[in-house]
């Protein structure tokens, strides 16, 4: 996008594994676990590629 080559990029966060254990964790203790766990996803234009893509931790 930075290059102008594409519009947009529609986020799939591969940071999950963390949440994803926790949770896994809990249901196999019996412990209780919200019905719905959303992960943080997000849409980026590329009129702020510039400012966004040195922040993303991937």
């Amino acid at each position: 996008m930075i290059d102008g080559k594409a519009n947009a990029t529609v986020e799939c966060n591969p940071l999950q594994g963390e949440l994803f254990f926790e949770t896994a964790k809990k249901v196999l203790k019996g412990e209780p676990v919200p019905k719905s766990v959303f992960v943080k996803e997000d849409v980026f234009p590329a009129e702020t590629a510039a400012e966004v893509f040195p922040t993303r931790k991937y």
